[in-house]
């Protein structure tokens, strides 16, 4: 897997214009959430102010709950509020 994966690795780098979003997706259990919050401490530690919005469609109680922890653990902001869960049609 790690071969196969290779030639498409390479740096992130953002966009000088701001805001910037990154949208993460993938199957559950994937390890999204757990990158979501790997990637907001590194982006808070270089100095970026990071906003994290749950999009989940199927659990979305469980994912802003689980946002809302890694945001409280690196220091960054959440639209956590849940007044405006949006349902797919």
């Amino acid at each position: 897997m790690t071969a196969l994966l290779a030639p498409c690795e390479r740096a992130l780098v953002l966009p000088a214009q701001r805001p910037c979003v990154l949208m993460v997706a993938g199957v559950n259990g994937s390890g999204k959430t757990t990158t979501i919050g790997k990637l907001a401490h590194w982006f808070a530690a270089a100095g970026h102010k990071v906003l994290l919005a749950a999009g989940d469609t199927f659990r979305a109680a469980p994912a802003r709950e689980q946002l809302q922890i890694w945001g409280q653990r690196n220091g960054v902001e959440g639209d956590l509020s849940g007044e405006r869960e949006i349902r797919p049609p």
